[in-house]
């Protein structure tokens, strides 16, 4: 087979790298993963989001609330859209956070996905049922 553009004839093969005459044997089982030797951080509950309540938001937090502020933009009328534009949906605190992100799930989950994301979810829905 020839080359398939002007960039493709121009590529290094990498002929050279495939040495061997045979294939090597592939163990039919893998071993274990090793033990990274980091340490397993639980996930952060609602009684510890209630137990510190007035902890500072930290960045991966803010991070998450924009994507629930951006689904809740998504599912929003036209004029209800352009006032949460403008809105801060959070003050400085988790509970704040955490009761932020439950209220748009609440309010978002029947509705169905638009854009791009959406139609992924919706083929995949199709294909898989």
């Amino acid at each position: 087979m020839g080359s398939l553009t002007d960039r493709d004839a121009s590529a290094n093969h990498f002929l050279d790298l495939i040495t061997l005459d045979a294939p090597r044997d592939t163990p039919l089982t893998l071993v274990s993963v090793a033990d990274s030797h980091l340490p397993t951080v639980p996930p952060t509950s609602d009684q510890e989001i209630q137990a510190a309540p007035d902890e500072a938001v930290d960045s991966t937090l803010v991070g998450f609330v924009h994507v629930a502020k951006l689904r809740q933009m998504e599912v929003a009328s036209p004029d209800h859209r352009k006032t949460l534009r403008s809105s801060v949906p959070i003050g400085d605190s988790r509970s704040e956070a955490l009761e932020y992100m439950k209220n748009v799930r609440e309010k978002t989950e029947m509705v169905p996905r638009r854009g791009v994301l959406g139609w992924i979810l919706n083929f995949f829905k199709k294909i898989f049922k």
